[in-house]
């Protein structure tokens, strides 16, 4: 289907139809009747059309009425349909002949493009659309529903279809497709008609044709299809991952900083919006902020429903007001008179503005260009839509170091809000600026970025705010994917991840062109491995209370970094600090040679696989200092026998039990030194050790060697995990508890060399005690692998850990442990770079695990995951 408003385009378009490989229907609307007739004329000799219908039609709702309006009849009776039109935007300022081409040579631009595209429909069932990428001129931020959201939403809740006006959406940018018609079938049956579009008069967006042309897709998946999009014209590749603009903004734009310094040279006025561009707020969403208020209100007063109040409240104030923004001291003016006690509303509107002024974080990159601003020639001022009072507003911007302002412009006490237009025309003529001379800076699709262009406004410097990134970086997208069922705690833990990913947008923005590069360390430990470590903590600090345990043995070497990180919990959760924790040195191979009291023990230590020498068997089961005692009357020619285990691994054990009592010596030194180390603890109380998993192998141990009873916390655990449950002990795991080894589907299970690889000590692995001149206990290590000696490398790795939760427990405190978090939506970040979604660049050279157990000496886990 085709609308020809401009009819000098027809030969071009008739050169593409000359692609379509097969009899179709052609269905074409115009606005004139010479038109009309025109086409009639010249479609006579297009032998490849088995039906044309040249409709004249008015001239409104450009190409989307006829779409749904004059040929909805027809349409409805064909399987798949192509729709295109003669597409110049001459309201940009002149033919988009780029774009208009970029898209015909994506759906049309070949007979086996075309027969490809047919194909795809015809052998996927579920896929419903197919449109070609965003062109690369178009801004990212034209995937916003801008001025469209009123009547979006008004349309997406006739057709049932869940939208986020405040988010991006996928969609044909310049409405050209193929389709499965039943994917779009609910559109047609809206019923609408010419004269509910507006008549035509050149507009650039805010109109029923343009909120339509964003619910297609949208329309398609609630119909059950999927959607797919073609990533160019050189050859036929589709992605359900499209870029929505971000190709534009990230390989072409320069980090915020060199865009400012080079857009601002020539105003007289520059303007920043306050939140999401001068200041950050830690929380993902605003709801998820104000939902974490309404806990701590309820924990303090003890007053249940504070959000629907609260909204309650603000609602009457702004009518009130006339429909303009109220202050926080008029919604809670109405809070008071809803809950009928003002004075206890006065401490709620006292405490909603200290948490404002708690959790708010500056944006450097943003904060310093304001400060080279205000240093230079041009009047640098605030502009905020916001309920909090100028003087809150400032009095949180010099805490945070950021420049004074000539003037901050409020919409609560100005009642110029920037998304009606009054901020923009009232600024100017107080300000005495014109608008080619005014350059703003905010985060806002519409209020930020289209209406002060409509204005006159030289193109802004744009800011993307955190929330915006997971919507529109195709690697960053999903981590929020639950947004609608996340718990104010989740919404935090994601907020701050998408924070880090905003901070790297304003300074390296090349780092999320193309995927995600994740090659800093400190970035790395943040936005990966903080959330895995803090979900762990937060679930086993609850339970570390609710299960009476006094004491918390962190086993080595994991417990380097999970120590450090339960000492920031403990200092912001009172009932913590009488919980002794305890870095343990502990290893299977210590304290399995601890254990041995019987030749029958031999067996559980060459017990599982292995492949290599029987010197490097030796070795890497009974530890440097008894592999010596073993090996030393043993033939050079035995020692490089090869061996695999579980095969030999009776000869093995016969061969060692020759020198059992050697063994036994050794084992029982070694056993005396552990129960000493043991007791040297003095430990009261319940007990659990806490590691990452997954056999609980060492707790086992460890109970036969202290004959005491041990509790475990774990990342995982499998179901050998369960061997200790009828004696009251138990080993509990977050990420998946009793799981089938073979379970793939989970992600600790499945990469949890990734996790191991980072949670390492910087030093070797603990291979038991030695009793040193004084008596004294002295630990034994094995030889330092690369991870030790990189370890300033991992080390950066686990400051960014400890800053991601510290960043977490200064916002929410004692709240933490009432919060709430889902497991899976924590380790996405270490699934995608596992598979490789995103990226190590030059860290993928320094994580290392040791798996000598097997003879397989250090892993690269980049190596073993096939990581990029």
């Amino acid at each position: 289907m085709i609308h020809v408003f401009y009819i000098d385009l027809w030969d071009e378009i008739e050169a593409y139809l000359r692609n379509v490989p097969f009899p179709y229907t052609l269905l074409i609307s115009v606005v004139h009747e010479s038109d009309q007739q025109y086409l009639l004329d010249r479609v006579k000799g297009m032998t490849s059309a088995s039906r044309v219908v040249v409709k004249k039609v008015e001239n409104r709702g450009r190409d989307i009425a006829p779409f749904l309006v004059s040929f909805r009849e027809e349409i409805l009776g064909l399987d798949y349909i192509c729709h295109i039109h003669t597409k110049k935007s001459l309201f940009t300022g002149s033919d988009q002949k780029e774009w208009r081409r970029h898209l015909f040579d994506a759906l049309l631009g070949s007979r086996e493009r075309v027969h490809s595209i047919l194909c795809h429909l015809e052998q996927d069932g579920r896929l419903g659309i197919l449109y070609p990428e965003t062109f690369h001129a178009i801004p990212y931020w034209g995937h916003g529903w801008l001025s469209n959201k009123v009547i979006g939403a008004a349309l997406a809740q006739r057709l049932s279809i869940p939208i986020n006006i405040h988010g991006y959406v996928d969609y044909p940018a310049g409405s050209m497709f193929w389709a499965r018609t039943s994917a779009l079938s609910s559109l047609f049956s809206l019923g609408l008609k010419f004269e509910d579009f507006p008549d035509e008069a050149g507009q650039k967006d805010g109109t029923l044709q343009h909120a339509i042309e964003r619910l297609f897709v949208l329309q398609a998946i609630a119909s059950g299809y999927r959607y797919a999009v073609i990533l160019d014209g050189i050859e036929y590749r589709t992605s359900s991952s499209p870029g929505r603009g971000s190709e534009g903004y990230f390989r072409h734009w320069a980090p915020f900083g060199s865009a400012f310094d080079t857009k601002s040279k020539d105003a007289r006025l520059i303007s920043f919006d306050v939140f999401d561009t001068l200041v950050l707020r830690p929380f993902l969403t605003p709801d998820g902020a104000r939902r974490h208020l309404e806990a701590r209100v309820y924990r303090l007063f003890g007053l249940g429903d504070f959000c629907s109040v609260r909204r309650e409240a603000e609602i009457e104030a702004v009518r009130l007001n006339g429909g303009n923004d109220a202050t926080i001291e008029d919604i809670y003016k109405q809070f008071g008179g809803l809950i009928k006690d003002d004075q206890l509303a006065a401490k709620l509107c006292a405490l909603e503005v200290q948490s404002e002024e708690d959790m708010l974080k500056a944006r450097p990159a943003v904060v310093a260009a304001l400060r080279r601003a205000v240093g230079g020639d041009a009047r640098v001022i605030g502009v905020s839509d916001m309920y909090l009072p100028g003087r809150a507003i400032e009095k949180i911007l010099s805490g945070l170091g950021v420049a004074p302002l000539a003037h901050l412009y409020v919409s609560s006490e100005t009642h110029w809000r920037k998304d009606r237009g009054a901020a923009w025309t009232e600024i100017a003529r107080v300000e005495g600026v014109t608008p080619a001379k005014w350059l703003h800076v905010g985060d806002n699709e519409h209020s930020d970025i289209q209406l002060p262009q409509e204005f006159g406004l030289p193109h802004p410097v744009p800011v993307l705010r955190p929330s915006a990134l997971l919507d529109l970086v195709p690697s960053l997208r999903g981590l929020d994917a639950t947004v609608e069922s996340l718990s104010w705690l989740e919404d935090l833990c994601i907020g701050l991840v998408a924070n880090r990913f905003a901070l790297l947008a304003d300074t390296k923005p090349e780092k999320l062109c193309g995927g995600c590069l994740l090659d800093d360390p400190v970035d790395l430990g943040y936005t990966v491995y903080g959330p895995v470590v803090f979900a762990f903590l937060a679930w086993m600090s609850s339970m570390v209370i609710d299960d009476g345990i006094r004491n918390l043995l962190f086993l080595s070497r994991e417990g380097h970094l999970l120590t450090k990180a339960f000492d920031l919990f403990a200092e912001y959760i009172p009932e913590l600090g009488n919980v002794r924790r305890e870095y343990f040195l502990a290893s299977r191979l210590g304290c399995q040679i601890a254990c041995i009291e019987r030749p029958a023990d031999l067996e559980k230590l060459f017990g599982g696989r292995f492949k290599g020498d029987f010197e490097t068997l030796v070795r890497a089961r009974l530890g440097e200092a008894l592999g010596d005692v073993v090996l030393q009357d043993l033939s050079q020619t035995l020692k490089k026998v090869h061996v695999e285990l579980p095969a030999v691994k009776r000869e093995v054990c016969v061969t060692v039990s020759k020198v059992y009592e050697r063994i036994q010596a050794h084992a029982r030194g070694a056993r005396g030194a552990y129960q000493e180390y043991w007791s040297s603890l003095h430990l009261q109380g319940a007990s659990a050790v806490v590691d990452v998993g997954f056999n609980e192998t060492i707790q086992k141990l460890l109970m036969e060697l202290t004959k005491e009873r041990l509790h475990g916390y774990y990342f995982a655990t499998t179901e050998k995990a369960n061997e200790y449950s009828s004696r009251g002990v138990f080993a509990k795991g977050y990420y998946g508890n009793a799981l089938n080894e073979r379970d793939t589907d989970n992600v600790m299970l499945r990469y949890n060399l990734l996790l191991e690889s980072v949670l390492t000590a910087p030093s070797g692995q603990f291979q038991g005690f030695v009793k040193a001149s004084g008596g004294a206990l002295s630990p034994v290590y094995r030889a330092d692998g690369i991870s030790q000696r990189e370890f300033h490398v991992l080390d950066q790795c686990h400051s960014g850990i400890l800053a991601y939760i510290k960043d977490v427990l200064e916002v929410v405190g004692v709240d933490v442990l009432h919060g709430g978090i889902k497991p899976q939506s924590m380790e996405e970040g270490l699934r995608r770079v596992a598979t490789g979604e995103w990226s190590l660049g030059s860290l993928r050279q320094f994580l290392y695990v040791e798996d000598d157990y097997t003879g397989i000496g250090e892993i690269n886990v980049a190596d073993y995951y096939s990581l990029s």
